[in-house]
């Protein structure tokens, strides 16, 4: 019962000693309960990460640059962005594949990924705004831009400081690669070899839905199946997005499985969050939905197995095979007002 007061007080103490990257894993485990079943095997490994990276920051002169880089930035010693920028930039037309908003306290953050459509390079954009403000930014996802994109410093770091941004257009006829799921595995890996404490890698993985033995959601192929991380009340939208049984799904991958974003499909990025009150409301819902999806048709869809029959009765929708999906924005909407974790 004392663990989570000792692990607050032990973040407050971080953020006093100018350690907040710290400060966000012990606030985390803070809020790990004695109720999630396997609660000791991820409170051991998360404190033996913390222990490594301790380790690591006391050793930090004996570390190569780029390590050494990278340990600094999971501390939360803060890198200028003049600094980013004067470092060489890799010049693409970067699409925004997917994004995902989380609060902390007062502070809201922003995660935008991107993927470069010649390099095909991942990068991550940072945007951080007061809760009860709005981002400035109006990138979002479903839109593509030509920039310069200049890495942060560290082995295995995705952020990037943008410069020589041209405006953002809606993406058309992307066709991207996908990973399967044995793939997504060992880039994953990859990751952690790099980067030991990262959390999450992002990935475009194509598969189909399917339903593991604990009822879960998941993407699967011949290979294997990722359970799928999705919040409760959107899982029957995610079949909705997608065009055909075989879909592409871009998340983030981590231990936990792959929290799905988005679904490339029909050459367009649909942001699995159009709907959640962390993404700005689309400027007209007609043009957003296309068709409304709740025709009657006698030939059930496989897509919407996520959606049950009950719910199918309560929002009076029988699944049909031209279910017509979300349509992605065609220009940047409004500043955020209201940020859900």
């Amino acid at each position: 019962a004392q663990r989570p007061k000792q692990l607050t007080g032990f973040a407050s103490r971080m953020v006093d000693a100018q350690a907040p990257g710290v400060a966000r894993r012990l606030t985390a485990l803070s809020r790990l309960t004695d109720s999630s079943p396997d609660w000791p095997e991820r409170l051991l490994d998360e404190l033996g990460l913390l222990h490594l990276l301790i380790r690591a920051w006391t050793r930090r002169e004996q570390l190569p640059d780029d390590l050494g880089a990278t340990v600094r930035s999971h501390v939360g010693i803060a890198v200028r962005t003049e600094d980013v920028l004067a470092s060489p930039g890799i010049g693409d037309t970067w699409v925004v594949v997917a994004g995902r908003d989380t609060v902390e306290g007062r502070l809201a953050e922003r995660r935008l990924w991107l993927y470069g459509t010649t390099t095909r390079r991942w990068a991550l954009i940072l945007v951080f705004a007061p809760v009860s403000g709005g981002f400035s930014t109006t990138v979002v996802p479903g839109t593509r831009f030509d920039a310069v994109a200049h890495f942060y410093p560290g082995r295995g770091q995705l952020r990037v400081a943008l410069s020589d941004e041209q405006p953002s257009r809606p993406v058309a006829g992307w066709v991207p690669e996908p990973l399967g799921t044995a793939s997504a595995r060992e880039c994953w890996r990859r990751a952690v070899a790099a980067d030991p404490w990262v959390e999450a890698v992002p990935v475009l993985v194509s598969g189909r839905f399917r339903l593991l033995g604990n009822g879960e959601p998941a993407l699967g192929d011949a290979d294997g199946a990722l359970p799928l991380i999705v919040p409760d009340d959107a899982r029957w939208v995610l079949p909705l997005l997608a065009d055909s049984d075989e879909v592409t799904v871009a998340g983030e991958l981590s231990p936990a499985g792959l929290r799905a974003l988005s679904v490339v499909t029909d050459g367009e990025v649909r942001a699995l969050c159009v709907t959640c009150p962390r993404w700005p409301k689309p400027p007209s819902w007609e043009h957003v939905q296309g068709p409304s999806p709740r025709r009657p048709s006698p030939e059930p869809s496989p897509r919407l197995f996520l959606l049950g029959r009950r719910r199918q009765r309560a929002l009076g929708v029988q699944a049909t095979r031209r279910t017509a999906p979300m349509r992605s924005w065609t220009r940047p909407p409004p500043t955020v007002r209201c940020i859900a974790p």
